[in-house]
C-alpha cells in the first residue's frame, strides 16, 4: 500500500479555566447578542469565551459591548513548554479480512493552557470527524488486509503547554456550585452500567467526606483515600476493565480504574469529574527525549471559581507527591471520554478498530503494539 502524508493545521486557540459569575454581551449590529466572558479586547477583534468554547469576533460587526470585572482566579502562567509527539501503531491481522477500520483521536480543541499546532498523519486519514466529546478523531481504512501483513499508522503533532500557577486557595472556594451550564452538569452523572453498584459507591464517598461541605477537600478527602489504601497494578486483559466498585472492592488497578473510581465516588459527592487521557513526558532515553509504548489517564474536577483543575490518584500513589489539584507541566491531554472507547485499558487508549470478515469471529483476530516519542523542544520562561 503506497503511503500518503497529510498535515492538518488547527489553530492556536488557548482557553481559560472557570465558571461564569457575571455575563459580559456583546451586541451586533444585527442585533443579534451573545453572552459569556470576554478574554481579550484589541482595536480589531473581541475574544469572548462560551461554555468552554472560545470565539474571535471583528470590532466592525459589533455595536455595543457590556462587561463585567472578571471575578475568575486565573492560573499565573509561568512557562511555556514545547514538544513534539509522535506515536507508531502496528495492527497485524491473524486472518484474512475483508475490511479494517482504525480511530484514534489526534487532538483536543479549545483546551484551556495547552495549544496542538499540527497534526501529521501517514497514511493520509480517510476522513477527519469530530465525536460528542469534543474530541477530533482520525479514521483510517485498510480494505482486504491479508494475514501476517502489519499495518503501520504513524501520527504527530507539536504541542505546546502552558506551566500555570493555580495558586489555589480552598478558604477562597465556596461549599456551593453556582448554575453550572450543561456541558459541566453532564460530568455529574453516575456511570449507566446495571453491573455498576452505584449504592456502594454512594455509602462509601459518603462515609470518606462526612461533615465535609467543601468540594476541594472532599475532592481532597477522596483523593487521600485512594492514594493511601490502593495499589498500582496493571494486568493485561483485565486492568483498565475493570467496574469502579470492583476497583473498591480488590483496592487495585491501573490508572484508567483508578481514575474511574475517583470520578465515581466524587460525582455522587456533587463534584464534577471527567476522565483524561493522554500522555506524560518522562525522560528515559536522554534528558529530553521519552519513549513508551503506553498512555496515560487521570482525571480532571470542576471547583467552583477556578474550573477544571486536574487531579491524578496513579500518580499519588507512585511518585509519593502531591498530584491533588496539581499544575499542568508534563502531562499532555489529548483525550476525553474514554469511558466509552470500544477498546478500553489497552495500549490504544482512545482507539476503536472494526472489522468484518468472511466468517463470524468472536473476538477482533489482530496483534497490536504501539509505540509513543515525546521530545522536549524548548522551555521559555514567561516574565
Amino acid at each position: 500500500m503506497k503511503l500518503d502524508k497529510t498535515i492538518l493545521l488547527l489553530p492556536l486557540v488557548i482557553c481559560c479555566f472557570g465558571q461564569l459569575l457575571f455575563a459580559d454581551t456583546i451586541t451586533f449590529k444585527s442585533g443579534r447578542k451573545i453572552r459569556g466572558e470576554i478574554v481579550k479586547k484589541t482595536d480589531r477583534y473581541i475574544v469572548i469565551e462560551i461554555d468552554d468554547l472560545t470565539l474571535k469576533y471583528p470590532r466592525d460587526d459589533i455595536a455595543k459591548i457590556k462587561d463585567y470585572p472578571s471575578k475568575r482566579k486565573r492560573p499565573v502562567i509561568k512557562n511555556l513548554i514545547s514538544y513534539k509527539v509522535k506515536k507508531t501503531f502496528t495492527i497485524r491481522p491473524l486472518m484474512d479480512l475483508h475490511t479494517l477500520r482504525f480511530r484514534y483521536p489526534v487532538g483536543l480543541r479549545n483546551l484551556s493552557y495547552q495549544a496542538i499546532s499540527t497534526i501529521r498523519t501517514l497514511p493520509k486519514h480517510d476522513a477527519l470527524i469530530d465525536d460528542p466529546n469534543n474530541n477530533k478523531v482520525a479514521v483510517f481504512d485498510f480494505p482486504r488486509p491479508r494475514t501476517g501483513k502489519n499495518i503501520n499508522i504513524n501520527i504527530s503533532y507539536s504541542i505546546q503547554v502552558q506551566q500555570t500557577d493555580l495558586r489555589l486557595k480552598p478558604e477562597a472556594i465556596p461549599d456551593r456550585y453556582g448554575k453550572l451550564n450543561s456541558k459541566v452538569r453532564a460530568y455529574l452523572k453516575s456511570y449507566k452500567d446495571a453491573k455498576i453498584n452505584n449504592k456502594l459507591l454512594k455509602n462509601t464517598a459518603r462515609s470518606i467526606t462526612k461533615n465535609i461541605k467543601n468540594p476541594y477537600r472532599k475532592g481532597r478527602a477522596l483523593y487521600n483515600f485512594i492514594t493511601r489504601n490502593f495499589t498500582y497494578e496493571h494486568r493485561p486483559e483485565i486492568s483498565g476493565f475493570q467496574n469502579p466498585d470492583q476497583t473498591l472492592r480488590i483496592k487495585k488497578g491501573n490508572c484508567a480504574d483508578l481514575s474511574r473510581l475517583f470520578i465515581a465516588l466524587a460525582r455522587t459527592s456533587g463534584i464534577p469529574a471527567r476522565e483524561v487521557d493522554g500522555i506524560v513526558y518522562m525522560p528515559n532515553v536522554s534528558r529530553n527525549k521519552c519513549v513508551t509504548d503506553v498512555g496515560h489517564a487521570w482525571v480532571e474536577i470542576y471547583l467552583p471559581r477556578y474550573g477544571w483543575v486536574p487531579v491524578d490518584p496513579t500518580f499519588g500513589i507512585s511518585k509519593g507527591k502531591n498530584y491533588y489539584c496539581f499544575r499542568y507541566e508534563h502531562h499532555i491531554r489529548e483525550y476525553y471520554g474514554q469511558t466509552n472507547s470500544k477498546d478500553f485499558g489497552t495500549l490504544f487508549r482512545g482507539a476503536s478498530i472494526e472489522v468484518t470478515a468472511r466468517e463470524k469471529i468472536a473476538s477482533t483476530p489482530i496483534g497490536k503494539s504501539a509505540q509513543i516519542e515525546i521530545t522536549l523542544l524548548k522551555t521559555k520562561r514567561v516574565n
